[in-house]
């Protein structure tokens, strides 16, 4: 469902992101938010927070941290898995699915970052243990 909010503050290229059935964000090098669809919006709303976040490290507080014992470069057309961020607000369990957006098609340096809820997996496999 488009959300007329959305609809007017996402530019025309990024419209589409509305149609992806999870929650997508778009950022810079430094995870800055820049635009994101209403499902990830969703997950904003149900934080705690007094002031919007600002970065992803504010939604899941351990992906720095995991970002950078990847030790993986993200380069164009590679995407990247951070498996298991908790978001606590919510209590689920989300793999960030990174992929540089290719410079030359906007003349920024973006980054798409799928959140794909992988709760029910995570609590298969403690019950599992």
């Amino acid at each position: 469902m488009s959300n007329e909010m959305f609809s007017v503050k996402l530019p025309a290229q990024y419209q589409g992101l509305e149609y992806i059935g999870m929650p997508v964000v778009l950022v810079d090098k430094q995870f800055n938010l820049l635009h994101f669809n209403s499902d990830f919006a969703d997950l904003l709303r149900k934080s705690n927070a007094v002031f919007p976040a600002r970065d992803l490290m504010e939604i899941f507080p351990d992906f720095y941290q995991q970002y950078v014992l990847s030790e993986s470069v993200l380069l164009p057309g590679t995407p990247l898995i951070i498996s298991g961020l908790r978001h606590f607000p919510t209590g689920l369990s989300f793999d960030l699915h990174l992929s540089q957006i290719e410079p030359h098609l906007d003349h920024l340096e973006l980054i798409s970052v799928t959140c794909v809820d992988v709760t029910s997996k995570h609590k298969q496999l403690q019950s599992i243990k």
